[in-house]
């Protein structure tokens, strides 16, 4: 079905031309419905992956990264990229750990749940529980800690501890 443009009122026939077919009032709302149904499969076929892998995790660790990976398709990888690497000019690179690492765990669990005020992060503690934020970062962290999810040291951190005492 188009839109009345280029349409003869007596005959019913199209009589304009191939631009005026496609760009006609249906055309912004059907775009609208594509691009959100690319992103629903899109976040599908990362879901799937992440329940895939997860069943045949061996260990809780493991288990843990694939439950929070299927989130990160569906949400956090519209902007950071599934594999750190932004898709937002905006987003932070996860892949940058001398830029990760000026921040504790706790500040990047704050950043996650509150947002980041001034830039497009919405804040997600509306969105998942404290735990799933935890994982969340932990699952960040593998991206510029050698591919390790789990806790981790931050002796820059601890020097600047030190400093301050």
């Amino acid at each position: 079905m188009i839109g009345p443009i280029g349409i003869d009122k007596e005959t019913g026939q199209f009589i304009g031309t191939a631009w005026q077919a496609v760009n006609n009032p249906l055309w912004h709302p059907l775009n609208i419905h594509r691009f959100l149904g690319n992103v629903a499969f899109g976040g599908l076929i990362c879901g799937g992956y992440a329940a895939i892998k997860y069943l045949g995790a061996q260990t809780p660790e493991e288990r843990a990264r694939y439950d929070w990976r299927r989130y990160v398709g569906n949400f956090c990888a519209v902007c950071h990229g599934s594999d750190g690497k932004p898709k937002l000019k905006e987003a932070r690179d996860f892949r940058d750990a001398r830029k990760m690492n000026k921040f504790t765990d706790s500040y990047w669990f704050w950043r996650i749940s509150e947002g980041a005020p001034g830039t497009k992060m919405p804040p997600w503690k509306g969105a998942f529980t404290e735990k799933q934020r935890w994982q969340g970062m932990a699952y960040e962290h593998q991206f510029s800690h050698d591919g390790k999810a789990e806790e981790h040291a931050h002796p820059e951190m601890n020097s600047a501890d030190k400093k301050a005492e």
